[in-house]
């Protein structure tokens, strides 16, 4: 297609084994969208799909913009280590507790299903009326979440199933209602734009009473990530937004990147392929430390202000979502360099990264727990190299 001398083109792309590999091209937005969904049930192979548009100048200067991603729920599903199963959740007292990051975590894992074609973050999808209306008509998926949160904690304070469930829901509906007062009192404010978020933030807190201002400036936020599909347009607008802005604008930024990261195959995506496990958990740990620089390859360049704000501290959700998403790639059973498949190479890889983990205090609250993923990782190590040798009953007791 041209528009005035300038040229698009549009690309399907299906991500498998940490490559993004190019299936179809077209000329015409709508059909590279409808194909890239009708894929969804399609491509076995692809782990996530996406639509990049090619924007060419009269002077040969191309720019690309993404304009649809969607993870594949099968894709999901072998990607268990990037969201912590959803066997034990925190207590929440009151609706506020709702918005806690083990809460989100929990929301990540069990609405999948509609947070992941949506390419939705928790935290948007609790300042949005709107979204609770569209996942009440794709099933009772919300229904399932509160339910089986109340079986987790049936027994706490006494607590029975139903009862738990009813104090469940009534948390639920205030948050419901918090996003539709938001709805109906934004009438009389500023819309959010790429220029005016402290004019917002300014008439918020003169309008609105003091106990919801802050739903209600994550609320304009959100809804203003309403016209951004992709979710590193999305990341990258928020770091363009808010980085520079005061400590509550960060805590949002914060709020919406650690959901981001909880999510499957994000940071795979922030970070750009890596060649090995073990190579992507070094990059993390570079972006915990405030290391992560615009050298590196394949990398989200917006990635560097977060590193920054994660490291000083400004950032503590995103920083606990990074070391929890290291401590499951420890704990899972993905080889850390399938390029190097022998027990050996693997106890050496293994120790290269304890030793880099051990350096400094990296982990923070989080080191007990990658202690217990190396020592774990170390045993199945040792398990594999006794089977080589044929010591299977060793092999059994060293697991």
């Amino acid at each position: 297609m041209s528009i005035r001398n300038r040229t698009f083109r549009y690309e399907v792309q299906i991500a498998h084994e940490g490559r993004w590999i190019i299936r179809n091209v077209y000329s015409d937005d709508r059909q590279a969208l409808s194909r890239a969904r009708s894929m969804v049930h399609t491509e076995r192979m692809a782990e996530a799909i996406k639509v990049i548009e090619f924007r060419t100048a009269p002077n040969g200067f191309t720019t690309e913009k993404e304009l649809l991603q969607i993870d594949r729920l099968d894709a999901y599903r072998k990607q268990e280590f990037q969201v912590a199963p959803v066997d034990e959740v925190e207590f929440c007292a009151t609706h506020q507790d709702l918005f806690s990051l083990d809460a989100r975590r929990a929301m990540e894992k069990l609405l999948r299903p509609y947070l992941g074609p949506e390419s939705l973050t928790p935290t948007e999808f609790l300042h949005v009326s709107a979204y609770h209306k569209e996942i009440d008509r794709k099933g009772r998926l919300v229904e399932s979440a509160l339910h089986m949160v109340a079986r987790l904690q049936a027994g706490s304070g006494g607590n029975k199933t139903a009862k738990r469930y009813d104090e469940l829901s009534a948390m639920a509906t205030d948050v419901q209602n918090l996003a539709q007062d938001f709805v109906y009192d934004s009438k009389g404010l500023p819309r959010l734009d790429d220029h005016n978020y402290k004019e917002v933030v300014a008439a918020i807190r003169d309008q609105v009473a003091p106990d919801k201002a802050p739903f209600y400036i994550t609320a304009a936020v959100c809804h203003y990530l309403m016209q951004h599909r992709a979710m590193m347009d999305k990341l990258e607008r928020l770091v363009t937004m808010l980085a520079s802005s005061d400590r509550d604008a960060i805590k949002i930024l914060d709020k919406l990147f650690a959901d981001a990261i909880v999510a499957p195959g994000l940071m795979r995506d922030l970070l750009g392929p890596q060649i090995s496990l073990s190579d992507h958990i070094k990059q993390c740990l570079e972006v915990l430390r405030g290391n992560y620089g615009v050298e590196q390859v394949g990398g989200q360049r917006f990635l560097v202000a977060v590193s920054h704000l994660i490291s000083g501290g400004l950032c503590p959700e995103a920083g606990e979502a990074i070391r929890l998403h290291v401590v499951r790639a420890v704990t899972s059973d993905t080889p850390l360099d399938r390029r190097e498949p022998h027990p050996t190479d693997e106890r050496r890889r293994l120790e290269i990264l304890a030793q880099d983990i051990a350096q400094d205090d990296v982990m923070g609250a989080s080191q007990e727990l990658i202690d217990k993923a190396l020592d774990r990782r170390r045993r199945r190590t040792r398990s594999d190299l006794l089977r080589q040798e044929g010591l299977e009953e060793l092999a059994d007791q060293a697991l």
